[in-house]
């Protein structure tokens, strides 16, 4: 049997230690709930590089704070213009939510 282990650590010290994956769940908390954001925009907007990006919202999906999931591209003129296409969404879940309620107070000072 495998024994989940917790540590108790500080807000502020959490933050330290993983602001930029805290940043990153506050720009996907602005967008909509439903639609999410695109993974190319938010990494955009959250960082220097995407290779950086795409490492963050990795740990942030295997941590369960953040789902990813498929939304295809609007038709175009003609029938068949999607083409199989499609973007690749990010939206909080609620762990995520609950996350940053308890980081918030400090968040607030800090950004």
């Amino acid at each position: 049997m495998i024994r989940k282990r917790t540590i108790q650590v500080t807000p502020e010290d959490y933050i330290a230690t993983h602001g930029s994956l805290v940043h990153l769940l506050q720009e996907l908390e602005k967008a909509d709930i439903d639609a999410g954001m695109p993974t190319r925009v938010l990494c955009d907007i959250c960082f220097s590089s995407r290779s950086e990006g795409m490492k963050l919202i990795r740990e942030a999906e295997n941590a369960k704070y953040i789902r990813r999931f498929k939304k295809p591209l609007s038709k175009g003129k003609k029938k068949n213009d999607r083409r199989g296409r499609y973007y690749i969404m990010n939206a909080l879940t609620p762990l995520g939510r609950q996350l940053l309620a308890k980081l918030d107070p400090i968040t607030r000072e800090n950004w």
